[in-house]
């Protein structure tokens, strides 16, 4: 110990310091692993925006196909409404 007392708060001091390097440290970790899960998440989103998307345009087409069909063959029966 030193003469003047302060030895051992110094040495407190420094554990807590230590200690609180070694949560700093936990943190950071955290905080990078964190990240990659957000990346991750929103790369997933965005792929099911997408998908979601594709699949509205062929449910679109689809429709669009069908309906073309209905009016063709209403044409081609004759049932179209015509002057006399």
């Amino acid at each position: 110990m030193i003469a003047n007392g302060f030895a051992p708060i110094t040495d407190v001091a420094a554990k807590r310091l230590q200690g609180l390097a070694s949560q700093a440290s936990v943190v950071e970790k955290a905080k990078v692993a964190q990240k990659a899960v957000t990346i991750d998440k929103a790369m997933q989103a965005k792929r099911t925006e997408k998908m979601l998307s594709g699949l509205k345009d062929q449910e679109r087409r689809e429709t669009e196909k069908k309906d073309l069909a209905s009016i063709l063959e209403l044409l081609a029966k004759g049932d179209s409404a015509s002057f006399p």
